[in-house]
């Protein structure tokens, strides 16, 4: 993917995207928005674990929710989109978005 194929806004309420290469517009759900966010940060990736650790330290996880599910459930969501791709070997997958212009 290139470096122009993710246009994005951040708004109260979460993000909407423009994914350049498929034409299709997402608004993401707020965990959505904050992984997207921290992968946008991290464009040469991050492990797994550490996209946890700054998830938990933006967000409050509702309680019973398992925010490690919640979070893989995003990616594998973000990668369906062609928003993010995982890096590495399965046992210690790597996440990253490649930022664009709005």
């Amino acid at each position: 993917m290139s470096v122009s194929a993710i246009s994005w806004r951040e708004y109260a309420d979460g993000v909407v995207l423009y994914n350049e290469t498929t034409g299709h517009t997402h608004q993401l759900s707020p965990l959505a928005s904050e992984v997207l966010l921290v992968l946008i940060g991290r464009p040469g990736g991050i492990e797994t674990a550490g996209l946890l650790q700054e998830i938990e330290s933006r967000i409050d996880a509702a309680e019973g929710v398992s925010l490690p599910d919640e979070v893989t459930r995003v990616l594998d969501h973000l990668e369906e989109l062609q928003v993010a791709i995982r890096q590495g070997a399965p046992a210690r997958p790597r996440a990253s978005a490649e930022p664009g212009r709005f």
